[in-house]
């Protein structure tokens, strides 16, 4: 009887093994089925940048990676394979980590495509991700309209640069000639050249199609330098010139603070053929205005008399620079000429951005070959971006390896975290309780049962009862020490242009939640209300700012971690262009996750319009006539507050403190000589200690820690002033904010009024209406959307204003 009972065991699991393969194979058959009858196929995946010539990392496909950088916006590229037609638009999808492990969505709807293989570029839309790691992963989705998966769900894990790593990007031509000397300041004779741009530090992206172009400028976000080129491929330009949307995404980007130069010896006429272009540049390049030339004589600081000229006999394309009316422009470069000597590097600002011309050609002989020019690239970098490391040791991928270089954005997020009044529990408290909890419902359970009421049994009855006490008790002493309102911590930075009439802004804020609660959120700039009369920070409404303003989360590149119930949220997309023909994109956030009692920190760049007939500031400076060194002249304030207080005025490397500015009354002002140098005020004690980073030993004396919340920003904003020539680098994810070289001593034609409006907290909706407020929060709904909700709890606000200010030339 025994073996037939095991026979009908072993009978009866055959079965169900059976049963079990059978049900799988199906399974297995009719998904492979579904897969086989989607219309597309996702090729591959790319984020970032095409690589430049000096890449030496490669994908799975032995491809060269794209690059892009950790915690900075950068373009997916999403290649298709569509097997039949398609007759409806679709939907791509794609998702990445942030820095806080939450997966941040982003979608575009693009026309459908025509069967077969389609490159990303020629979707006629690009998605843009912000990834929150190094290491990270990308996830992409194809719908149709109806929502329907046309497409298998594509994963792809991509690496990116630390911030603290140097992009340029090479447009219209690569650069193979291009050389950095391993460490700086070295000769081609010690350094023996090196095919990794200074050790590796630097990396160099190109694109020499112009669909690879971002059409969004914020696609150019991890950029430090941006280099055109004429002098290879005149198509590419001629296709640029076809392309509004690529050249409205570059000329933003610069607006907004990007970094160019541009090199143009015989194709003046590509660059005359692009308005957005011709506009930024420093210098006009007339018709006629090309001549070749034997040589090219050059001194370069601290390098003694180069001679640029063809290995072979030949000539060297030229190009004329002639000045523009009302923009004058530092020259850089002169060539070594006893008489007449033409300017070979000028350089000019266009609105937040620095653009930096030279009279010939980048991507042709004889610079291309010339032995000196990695001495020459490494100065005109220098003068036409931001500072290049030292070099050295070569750089790794470990994110803790870029702390010290990112110290000024770590304080920062101190700063913004930190809540009066609501306290950090540090984690030996925290160990301190689990270890009583665990004494709880182990040894002193066991001990209370077994050895006074003798009834083990009835742990069924005590353990739940010790559980739910410990989590109330847990629950209700956390809301009387972090209380039950929302706070709301939020830092301004306002970017007033006078030359273009403009306002540009970033804003960050941290949001302290005191319950779980997913928020749709969105910043406007504050514009005109219903008296027009009145003074407002922009001349628009939300209708016109909402399209130009970008939102995201904020905080350092992490290494992301894998989670089984990660939460989700959206960059709010627009179908379809705005008049003007502008497609928002992630201009506000919807459905964030913050949970009970914890923060998130968040960024928004903005820009508007400043109203033509009430202009935030309006100014006479001049040069003066005693002393060309100083200006002498007027400003008046026309801004929302009544008084400034401690407005100071950066000249040629000095600051004048002013009196206080009354809206609407001019007061004279005349700097002198005996001014203070700017360094020296931005290194005082007063507004030094705080700011700029110190060794750890430093602190300890001081009585500080590394989660001291002071912090000003104006290291930040004038980074090359604080920290001198040579001084350690801080501000790897905010290089793009340093206007130092504005007010170098060399510069006479632009000055920067600067002041601060100190931290100011009351009831958050009562602190979105202050004057001192330029932006207001919506965390319901997104500006445009409806009627605001207003905000409750408290809000903490501190305003940086700074006004770059063209100095007329001198009365005559």
């Amino acid at each position: 009887m025994y073996d037939r009972d095991r026979r009908s065991i072993r009978r009866g699991t055959l079965l169900l093994g059976s049963f079990l393969f059978v049900v799988l194979a199906l399974g297995t058959v009719a998904e492979s089925f579904g897969q086989s009858r989607n219309p597309i196929k996702i090729k591959n995946v790319r984020v970032g940048l095409p690589p430049g010539p000096f890449a030496k990392d490669k994908d799975e496909n032995n491809q060269p990676l794209y690059l892009f950088k950790a915690a900075s916006w950068a373009p997916v590229w999403v290649d298709l394979e569509v097997t039949a037609p398609i007759d409806q638009a679709i939907e791509i999808v794609v998702e990445t980590p942030d820095g806080d492990d939450v997966i941040s969505s982003a979608r575009i709807v693009v026309p459908p495509p025509q069967p077969g293989n389609v490159a990303g570029h020629q979707l006629g839309r690009i998605p843009y991700l912000k990834p929150g790691g190094i290491f990270t992963e990308v996830t992409v989705n194809v719908r149709g309209a109806n929502g329907k998966q046309l497409a298998e769900t594509f994963q792809r894990r991509v690496i990116g640069m630390p911030p603290s790593r140097y992009l340029i990007l090479s447009v219209g031509s690569s650069l193979p000639g291009l050389r950095l000397s391993k460490a700086e300041g070295q000769s081609p004779e010690d350094a023996k050249e090196n095919d990794r741009l200074r050790n590796g530090w630097v990396e160099l992206a190109q694109i020499t199609n112009v669909g690879e172009l971002p059409d969004q400028w914020f696609g150019y976000k991890g950029v430090d330098l941006l280099i055109l080129t004429t002098g290879a491929d005149p198509g590419f330009w001629n296709a640029l010139a076809n392309d509004g949307k690529r050249r409205a995404a570059l000329r933003e980007w610069v607006r907004r603070g990007g970094r160019v130069l541009v090199g143009v010896g015989g194709n003046a006429d590509l660059i005359n053929a692009i308005p957005e272009i011709k506009e930024m540049l420093p210098a006009r390049l007339p018709a006629d205005g090309k001549r070749s030339v034997g040589e090219i004589a050059m001194v370069l600081p601290n390098s003694p008399r180069l001679i640029l000229k063809p290995l072979a006999r030949g000539t060297i394309a030229l190009q004329s620079l002639g000045s523009i009316a009302d923009r004058p422009y530092q020259i850089k470069l002169l060539a070594d000429e006893r008489e007449n000597a033409p300017p070979l590097v000028v350089q000019a600002s266009h609105g937040l951005g620095r653009v930096t011309l030279v009279a010939f050609d980048l991507d042709l002989p004889p610079l291309v070959d010339w032995p000196h020019r990695d001495a020459f690239w490494e100065w005109l970098i220098n003068i036409s971006g931001t500072r290049l490391p030292k070099g050295g040791d070569s750089p790794t991928n470990d994110t803790r390896d870029d702390q010290d270089d990112d110290k000024y954005l770590t304080r920062m997020q101190n700063n913004l975290e930190f809540f009066e009044g609501v306290p950090v529990i540090s984690f030996g408290w925290v160990a301190l309780f689990i270890l009583f909890y665990i004494l709880l419902i182990g040894p002193v359970e066991y001990f209370v049962l077994k050895r006074l009421l003798k009834r083990l049994e009835l742990t069924w009855i005590t353990f739940p009862i010790i559980v739910i006490t410990v989590s109330a008790a847990s629950y209700f002493t956390a809301y009387e020490l972090k209380g039950r309102d929302l706070k709301v911590n939020k830092v301004d930075l306002v970017e007033i242009d006078l030359r273009s009439n403009r306002v540009y802004g970033e804003t960050w804020f941290t949001v302290f939640s005191p319950r779980i609660q997913n928020y749709t959120i969105g910043v406007e700039p504050i514009g005109p209300g219903s008296d027009a009369s009145k003074p407002s920070w922009v001349a628009d409404g939300p209708s016109e700012t909402l399209p130009d303003t970008l939102l995201s989360w904020h905080g350092r590149a992490k290494s992301n971690r894998q989670s089984l119930f990660r939460r989700t949220y959206a960059y709010h997309t627009t179908v379809d262009a705005d008049a003007s023909g502008r497609q928002p994109f992630a201009d506000g956030l919807e459905q964030v996750p913050i949970q009970v009692w914890s923060t998130k920190t968040f960024t928004a760049n903005w820009a508007a319009r400043m109203n033509p007939n009430l202009p935030l500031i309006v100014s006479t400076l001049r040069i003066s006539e005693a002393d060309p060194t100083q200006i002498t002249g007027s400003i008046t304030s026309n801004l929302p507050i009544e008084t400034l207080d401690n407005a100071q005025i950066l000249y040629r490397d000095r600051i004048t403190p002013l009196p206080p500015l009354v809206r609407g009354t001019p007061r004279f002002i005349s700097t002198n000589s005996q001014a203070v140098s700017a360094t020296s005020w931005l290194q005082s004690d007063m507004t030094h200690k705080d700011l700029v980073p110190t060794s750890h030993s430093a602190k300890k004396y001081r009585g500080e820690n590394d989660d001291d919340p002071t912090f000003r920003f104006w290291p930040v904003l004038f980074h090359d002033l604080v920290q001198g020539q040579f001084g350690r680098l801080y501000n790897a994810s905010m290089r793009e904010m340093d206007q130092s070289w504005r007010v170098s001593e060399k510069n006479p034609n632009e000055a920067i009024l600067i002041f601060r409006l100190g931290r100011v907290e009351d009831k958050a909706e009562e602190m979105s209406n202050a004057p001192n407020t330029p932006t207001r929060l919506w965390l319901s709904e997104l500006p445009g959307s409806g009627p605001r909700t207003p905000l409750k709890g408290t809000l903490r606000q501190e305003t940086y204003i700074r006004v770059y200010i063209p100095i007329l030339p001198a009365q005559k």
